[in-house]
């Protein structure tokens, strides 16, 4: 056994290591919601590093974005647009996953009750009676 076939040994030895790392990597990996399990009234986000985590404030964020249940950036106040809302819209804080490091949807404005609609997407309350939105 020469120095060539020891190289070769220790070289080999590096290859198995790395790609055992990478697996395990992928498998530990945590996996996030996609995007076409949003619902359509939801605008597409630019999330931060935080990769759409669940966020308490703007400190959760990071630079340049904001905390609307998930971190975002983008458009706020108005119909579709993310929390926090302008009158008469009211926000929209749909289902997030109760776990640790768990992924949820952004925080969006919908109509408030009182305000005409013609599907339930489209309240705050998820309920649309008789074309007006009912109250939260």
């Amino acid at each position: 056994m020469d120095i060539s076939d020891i190289v070769l040994i220790i070289l080999f030895s590096l290859a198995v290591i790395l790609i055992i790392v990478l697996l395990v990597y992928y498998y530990l990996a945590p996996k996030y919601t996609s995007y076409e399990s949003l619902p359509t009234a939801v605008p597409i986000a630019t999330f931060s590093n935080q990769m759409n985590r669940i966020c308490s404030n703007k400190d959760d964020c990071g630079p340049g974005y904001f905390c609307s249940g998930i971190c975002v950036s983008g458009p706020t106040g108005t119909y579709q647009a993310y929390c926090p809302c302008n009158p008469p819209y009211q926000c929209y804080q749909p289902n997030l996953a109760g776990t640790t490091g768990g992924t949820g949807q952004a925080s969006i404005c919908l109509y408030s009750g009182g305000q005409g609609c013609t599907s339930n997407n489209q309240c705050a309350s998820q309920q649309c009676v008789n074309n007006i939105c009912i109250n939260l």
